[in-house]
């Protein structure tokens, strides 16, 4: 069993203690309350967070199949229980204003290796959901989380919200089936939906022992250990990744948006960074040789993967201010902070 090795001392870079934190919004007067799905986890979590200091009273529901309660301020209000028990669905969602829903197995080898199981939460959990606020006498808006995966049939980058999914993956075509029955839910029941498609969301709390974390947190935890980092493919496929903090300023921002039909939106930078690029940021920023190995890639994962931003920026009013250098070295400090505990 390796010990757990502290970093090497950070290269100079700016400072991340300065990173925009998640922006403060005037929220909509209306949204006192609200529901996240899947609040436990690392989206949900810092979305927690947020919303509380927005005043906003928050309940989660979770399973806890891969989150933890550890994660939520004691202010949160949490229903333990699945998206696929209609009856918990049903009470969660009383006296709520605005739904953010986040709950799925975000996963696309786990969707690949189980395809019954993953597609029975991510998409039958998400038809509970609809079908409960159908039934409210005024349906409430959800807020839901898509994926680039929904994009992974495409070559030409970078990808915009006009393109209509096209996945290769259980998991891209699950995320794809939601965003169509948000369209279909606006045309019969009038239920106001905005999508965000997120790209590689990355950033503190990140579980790097799940299976289902990203690969920044992943890699970022291996090199602590000292140990040798796997690559799958050659590493030249790219990737567009978004710190938490971009994330959740956008998602905070969606509570004072019109709601006015079915919306999509990237939640992207509009940066394509490869997996040798990243590695070789790691090894600038704690000045240290990582080493690496090469396999054969994994199913379903694509070659490129690119958003364009422009549409959110421009009606959300916000730019992703975290680059990948900060955003790295707020990951790293805030593990070296953890081993401190």
């Amino acid at each position: 069993m390796n010990r757990q090795r502290p970093f090497t001392k950070l290269k100079n870079i700016k400072d991340a203690s300065k990173l925009p934190k998640e922006e403060k919004v005037k929220s909509n007067t209306q949204v006192t309350k609200v529901l996240i799905t899947g609040g436990c986890g690392f989206i949900g979590s810092h979305l927690s967070r947020a919303l509380l200091e927005q005043g906003v009273s928050v309940r989660v529901l979770d399973d806890l199949s891969t989150g933890t309660k550890n994660h939520l301020p004691h202010e949160v209000e949490l229903i333990e229980g699945s998206l696929l028990d209609k009856d918990l669905v049903a009470h969660s969602v009383e006296g709520i204003h605005i739904c953010y829903h986040l709950g799925a197995v975000a996963s696309v080898e786990k969707s690949i290796t189980n395809f019954s199981k993953t597609t029975a939460i991510n998409l039958l959990g998400t038809i509970h959901l609809f079908e409960t606020i159908s039934k409210l006498s005024v349906p409430i808006p959800i807020i839901y989380a898509s994926s680039a995966a929904v994009y992974a049939g495409y070559t030409k980058l970078p990808f915009h919200e006009d393109l209509s999914p096209l996945p290769s993956s259980p998991y891209g075509a699950d995320k794809g089936a939601v965003e169509l029955y948000a369209k279909a839910c606006f045309q019969t029941y009038q239920i106001p939906t905005i999508g965000f498609r997120f790209f590689n969301v990355y950033g503190p709390g990140q579980d790097s022992n799940s299976p289902y974390s990203g690969v920044i947190s992943i890699f970022c935890d291996k090199i602590r250990k000292g140990e040798e980092i796997t690559i799958f493919g050659n590493g030249t496929q790219t990737r567009d990744f978004i710190h938490i903090s971009d994330v959740i300023c956008y998602l905070v921002k969606a509570l004072e948006f019109p709601f006015h039909g079915c919306q999509i939106y990237n939640l992207c930078t509009g940066v394509a960074i490869s997996i040798n690029q990243l590695v070789d940021t790691f090894e600038q920023l704690l000045d240290k040789k990582i080493f690496r190995k090469w396999v054969t890639p994994r199913k379903g994962e694509p070659k490129a993967s690119l958003g364009d931003p422009r549409r959110t920026i421009r009606d959300f009013d916000i730019k992703p201010q975290c680059s990948l250098e900060e955003g790295l070295k707020t990951l790293i400090e805030s593990q070296e902070r953890n081993l401190c505990v």
